[in-house]
């Protein structure tokens, strides 16, 4: 799976800096946006002979939540294999990010206080749910904290020669976190 991740993660990431260059978001201009569920930009691409097929806004610079997500699970599993965290622990969740997870803009998992997750919950619960709050949790339990994290998965992105810049766990900018405080 890890082999998979990675395949998909570098060819995303080196479409979307291609496309996009180095990104980042506004949470709360995105939050309020009643166009939220539109499409921003797409770009396809004939795979066999590199054609563009369609493109819109494809200049246009834009998070990378979803790649994102792929980098964490993806130093996630790396994390996992190398003995440092197991499947079955119980990842501590900071208030903030509980809280971040009440909003039905910013997270699609509620994390009650009474309530413990496992690295293979909050696993599944970004890669299939895409929970931001599920991959900030993840990221801060892996490299101690979430800038830890970030430079982590900067670190990768430079090891596999992408031009990308990694601004959290989730895609998310930062902003989130001080927004549930």
């Amino acid at each position: 799976m890890l082999k998979l991740i990675k395949q998909r993660l570098v060819w995303g990431l080196v479409l979307t800096a291609t496309v996009s260059g180095v990104l980042s978001c506004n949470v709360a201009a995105h939050a309020t946006s009643s166009k939220a569920d539109e499409v921003k930009a797409a770009y396809v691409m004939d795979a066999k002979s590199g054609q563009v097929v369609y493109a819109q806004n494809a200049d246009q610079k834009l998070p990378i939540a979803s790649l994102s997500k792929l980098m964490t699970l993806y130093l996630v599993e790396r994390a996992i294999e190398h003995g440092q965290i197991k499947w079955t622990d119980a990842v501590p969740i900071r208030k903030n990010v509980r809280k971040m997870a009440t909003s039905a803009t910013l997270s699609v998992m509620p994390m009650p206080a009474k309530e413990t997750f496992t690295v293979r919950e909050l696993f599944a619960a970004t890669l299939v749910g895409s929970s931001n709050s599920g991959a900030i949790a993840l990221g801060e339990y892996v490299a101690g904290s979430n800038d830890k994290f970030i430079k982590l998965m900067n670190q990768q992105a430079s090891k596999w020669h992408l031009d990308a810049s990694f601004i959290s766990a989730s895609g998310l900018d930062n902003t989130c976190l001080l927004y549930t405080s």
